[in-house]
């Protein structure tokens, strides 16, 4: 299994630190340097898979052995997701669809560990509403070939519910403390994130070509997978998690 500690670790030592810097770093290159030169070999997918290889290292030496399945699932999601990663450097409809269905697997590693209480109808009902007006106006009439439309709406369906999941996490550790608050504020950002990502793509493909989309969906990604990572630290601030389905403090 991944390494664990005890929570003595806080966000100030070298296993956090040095992960950040080269998160940082790397998606600064890619985004500045790599993309307006791309093409699809080797180095584009190490350069493209670098800043979330670098979370998965953040989050591979700093999970906690309170909660150690929580750095396990956000670990493995960012596995998943470097994979998809790998297979959208050059696409096809079938590396498409592949890549596609890794990053679905993600999403519902990711909606698994965020946990499911509370359940917070209220948010889900909202954004199902959105969600479906989106899909029914904006999606579903510019997919003309019926495998890539399935796949593409069961991916942002799985979208809606890591969404939906992050958000009651977040409300969840709410107020406990400063920086429970920070890294649950984090947590959501990321996940809405993940949305602004998804929806340059789409607003690209089926409303109007969107200047520099390269640029935006790897930033709003780059900036999502961030803020979902930073969550493996909320049982090192004491934060509200949830163990044997009751509420506990770490202690």
């Amino acid at each position: 299994g991944l390494p664990t500690h005890t929570g003595n670790n806080i966000m100030t030592g070298a296993s956090t630190i040095f992960p950040l810097l080269l998160f940082f770093l790397s998606s600064f290159f890619y985004l500045v340097y790599w993309i307006p030169h791309q093409s699809a070999n080797i180095r584009s997918a190490v350069c493209k898979c670098l800043p979330i290889l670098s979370l998965c290292l953040l989050v591979y030496v700093n999970q906690s052995e309170t909660d150690p399945s929580f750095g396990r699932g956000i670990f493995w999601a960012l596995v998943l997701s470097a994979s998809g990663d790998v297979l959208f450097i050059k696409p096809t409809m079938w590396t498409g669809i592949v890549g596609t269905l890794l990053f679905g697997v993600a999403q519902v590693i990711y909606t698994w560990t965020f946990g499911f209480d509370p359940w917070r109808w209220d948010v889900a009902c909202t954004s199902l509403v959105a969600l479906t007006a989106f899909l029914w106006y904006t999606y579903t009439p510019q997919l003309h070939n019926l495998s890539v439309r399935i796949v593409c709406i069961a991916y942002l369906l799985l979208l809606f519910f890591m969404c939906w999941r992050v958000a009651a996490f977040s409300g969840r550790i709410a107020d406990v403390s400063f920086e429970c608050d920070a890294l649950g504020t984090a947590a959501l950002i990321g996940a809405l994130s993940f949305v602004m990502s998804d929806l340059v793509i789409v607003l690209h493909l089926t409303v109007a070509k969107v200047p520099n989309r390269t640029h935006w969906v790897m930033a709003t990604y780059f900036l999502a997978q961030l803020g979902l990572s930073l969550a493996v630290y909320h049982t090192d601030y004491g934060c509200v998690h949830k163990v044997n389905s009751e509420y506990q403090e770490p202690g």
